[in-house]
């Protein structure tokens, strides 16, 4: 799993981003608490949150 950075997920739209916040939600199910893609995982959705505010959107 990848580590979305804020200007990747920048370049993306409304619709994408919503998606791929639905997917890391339902990954992080299966993802074990302190393992290395779970903290990746957290950190992307994080990252995903902060363009969502900056941007104005909502969920």
């Amino acid at each position: 799993m990848k580590t979305w950075t804020i200007n990747e997920l920048m370049l993306l739209t409304r619709e994408e981003l919503c998606r791929l916040a639905e997917e890391l939600e339902q990954g992080l199910t299966r993802l074990e608490p302190g393992t290395a893609l779970r903290t990746t995982a957290l950190t992307s959705l994080d990252n995903l949150r902060r363009v969502m505010t900056r941007r104005g959107l909502h969920f």
